[in-house]
């Protein structure tokens, strides 16, 4: 098997009710953000001080140049496009330097125009309402005064263009004109009625020949003659002006803040967006092993256990023998059945149980499986090989010393380390004992493999409770003592790189993995949980933490009188002989 058989399917297509399960798994970062932002937008919503709104009403009409030589303004588009432009002089430097000799400053103004009037709305905002209402009613007037002394220069300007076009069209007019007031001329002074007939036959038709030129310039001079009569007209209306006031600004006595309700539907909402992103960011990002499905690949889940309540975690560590029937131990004799399928088809006796890190379950798993195989009849021998943190001692109510580090080093005897649980459970543990100054050294002797491989030998079972293997070196040697290992991985906890950087270790070792055992699952993949609860509904509350059939009247294992028809361990190691 390769470290990458065990690597998870990236999925590359994800479903709205896939989206819905990671918001519902991450509800904590979805709901944090909701809190943190209403609860802000709440605050500051508070601590704003009241705003007032006032606003003016300007109506805009053509400038007088443009009606008189300009009929395509009367087109929609144009017009948009003129208040636009009205709206860009109101903010100009000019109004704006008028507006700040009038107030002192620059306030800040909104200029916007109605989509179904040509009105300009100048609206101001301030904490004090009289302040607003004078904002917004000098911008406005100050606006006003700059449209009409420009629409003034716009018709004196137009009328001084049209004037100086008339005089160029009647200049026109009179050189074209000139030799026909020369036939004329000479006309009246003809000496003979020969000359006269001569020049009137000359004069009529250089007339003819002009006479679509004369009555052009003519019709041309009308039509300018014209403009600057309606220009003298709209002269006296640009004194009037061409933009006026038509609601002034008046102090408000309601104040403009949006409501509470309106800040913290906001706040909702953009919590609720910013604590999607995250949760999804959370998710993508989080690597660990939160279900069996994040174990593919050809290494078996064995077992998966429920996440246990926070007063059932002291019972976990035993569960297979304080409750066998509930769903917490119920993966735990699924374990045991693969393991029993395993010693009659391929031999497996001694069982390693380790872990990439610590706290991943590897002493519960081990404690439990122990259980579960002396529960079947089956002489199991369980041994806690973690010299540094070892806790079987404390699982079973066991004094660490002396344990099987004292064995070897004293030269004890076994019954002094190896401590029977219970008259007729046929399961043996032996602690750990004194620390030993180098451990790994110490797991190295061959007099340690001798007495690990000895109790294998005179049990069914032996379980070997290793250290995590990230953590130390001790694993490396210890899983050449053991038929198979067993990988117990936390979920939530656990990453995926670890248990390929695990799985790889055993491997180069030569190693054989039996499987993973799944710890801490939040949604129970091993049963119904409504099938167990109905019938153990709180173990933990009808039995004590030490089971009477199994914890009680503990023997050493020299002591017992055989079981599953094996002959009764010698009562004692000859001093100075190691297995």
């Amino acid at each position: 098997m390769a470290a990458a058989s065990i690597k998870p399917t990236i999925e590359t297509e994800y479903s709205l009710f896939d989206y819905v399960a990671i918001l519902r798994r991450r509800w904590i970062w979805l709901l944090l953000p909701v809190i943190l932002t209403t609860a802000l937008v709440g605050f500051l919503a508070f601590r704003q001080p009241d705003r007032y709104v006032a606003s003016a009403r300007v109506l805009l009409a053509d400038t007088a140049a443009q009606r008189t030589l300009d009929p395509s303004s009367q087109n929609p588009w144009y017009l948009t496009r003129e208040l636009s432009n009205e709206i860009t002089l109101a903010r100009s430097d000019l109004v704006e330097q008028l507006v700040e000799d009038r107030l002192g400053n620059v306030p800040s103004i909104t200029i916007e125009f109605e989509d179904t009037a040509d009105v300009l709305i100048f609206a101001a905002e301030s904490t004090e309402p009289n302040r607003a209402a004078e904002v917004a009613g000098v911008w406005a007037e100050t606006y006003v005064q700059v449209k009409q002394e420009e629409a003034v220069a716009s018709v004196a300007t137009a009328a001084e263009r049209l004037q100086t076009r008339l005089e160029e069209i009647r200049l026109e007019r009179q050189e074209l004109r000139k030799p026909i007031d020369d036939l004329e001329d000479r006309l009246a002074g003809a000496a003979t009625p020969e000359d006269r007939d001569r020049l009137q036959v000359q004069l009529d038709r250089l007339t003819a020949d002009l006479s679509y030129e004369l009555n052009l310039l003519s019709t041309q001079a009308g039509a300018v003659t014209t403009n600057l009569t309606d220009l003298e007209l709209q002269a006296e209306l640009a004194a009037v002006g061409e933009a006026r006031i038509v609601a002034a600004a008046l102090p408000p006595s309601q104040r403009s803040n949006p409501p509470l309700s309106r800040n913290l539907a906001l706040g909702v909402i953009t919590g609720l967006m910013l604590g999607a992103v995250l949760a999804l960011i959370r998710e993508f990002r989080d690597n660990t092993i939160k279900s069996s499905a994040d174990v593919t690949g050809s290494i078996p889940v064995l077992a998966s256990i429920p996440r246990a309540p926070k007063g059932y975690l002291d019972q976990l560590d035993r569960v297979a023998a304080i409750d066998p029937k509930g769903i917490y131990a119920d993966g735990y004799q699924k374990l045991r059945a693969a393991v029993e399928f395993m010693s009659q088809t391929d031999g497996v006796k001694s069982i390693l149980v380790t872990s990439p890190n610590a706290g991943d379950g590897k002493s519960t798993t081990a404690s439990n499986l122990a259980i579960a195989l002396s529960s079947v009849a089956r002489r199991t021998v369980l041994v806690d090989t973690d010299f540094r943190r070892g806790r079987l001692h404390e699982i079973f109510d066991l004094p660490v010393v002396p344990g099987l580090s004292d064995y070897l080093v004293y030269q004890l005897d076994l019954k002094q380390v190896a401590h029977a649980i219970g008259p007729k459970s046929g399961l043996f543990t032996i602690p750990a004992g004194s620390p030993p100054p180098n451990p790994a050294a110490f797991i190295g002797n061959p007099e340690y493999r001798n007495t690990i491989n000895w109790l294998g030998s005179n049990a069914d079972n032996i379980v070997l409770d290793a250290p995590p293997l990230l953590a130390v070196s001790d694993v490396y040697t210890l899983a050449q003592y053991a038929d198979a290992v067993i990988l117990t991985v936390m979920a939530g906890k656990t990453t995926k790189s670890q248990l390929a950087e695990v799985v790889a270790i055993l491997e180069q070792i030569g190693a054989k993995i039996l499987g993973v055992v799944l710890v801490g699952v939040k949604n129970v993949e091993s049963g119904n949980s409504e099938y167990y609860t109905s019938v153990n509904d709180n173990p933990g509350k009808r039995r004590s933490r030490r089971g009477k059939s199994l914890f009680d009247d503990r023997q050493s294992m020299d002591e017992g009188s055989g079981h599953n028809g094996h002959a009764p361990r010698p009562a004692r190691v000859p001093v100075g002989r190691r297995p």
